[in-house]
């Protein structure tokens, strides 16, 4: 998710949509202040730098004996990353990168109200798909996609 005060807009990230390569591409672009939660690690990939308030959160990490933990077994934008992810996920909910509309529209009013929002939408089956596939090149163990379906149907929501 991206809250970017410079441009004011919103970018709900959703699920297997190319929600990363598009934070990417409008990271460039950001402000110091902006909000930007999730793919620290794609932008490093690529040379960027995620906004200065983002790494000010991270500094404020209220656990400093666990932070050099962190750091002795990651990197520093892994820790970046995980603990803009933890600030956030107070008000956004376990997700916060990929926070519903209701979640934000919550937790940041007044921005809801007056900035431009959008996000990327895919077609169900392609990204169902995708998901899958993500998931299963992801486990030790796999499964079949017509187990995946069910468990989709069972539970339905294939985000757990």
């Amino acid at each position: 998710m991206i809250i970017s005060h410079k441009h004011r807009f919103i970018f709900l990230h959703t699920r297997k949509c190319a929600g990363s390569s598009i934070k990417v591409v409008l990271a460039n672009q950001l402000g110091a202040e902006d909000i930007l939660i999730g793919s620290i690690k794609d932008y490093r990939l690529r040379g960027l730098t995620p906004p200065k308030a983002m790494t000010r959160i991270a500094l404020r990490h209220p656990h400093w004996p666990s932070v050099f933990y962190k750091l002795a077994r990651g990197s520093y934008w892994s820790f970046v990353n995980n603990s803009i992810k933890q600030h956030y996920s107070h008000t956004l909910g376990s997700r916060p990168e990929h926070a519903p509309a209701e979640a934000v529209k919550a937790a940041f009013p007044v921005e809801w109200q007056s900035y431009k929002k959008f996000c990327v939408v895919r077609n169900p089956w392609d990204q169902l798909w995708s998901e899958y596939k993500w998931r299963y090149w992801r486990k030790t163990s796999k499964f079949s996609f017509k187990e995946f379906l069910e468990k989709t149907e069972r539970y339905e929501s294939y985000t757990s």
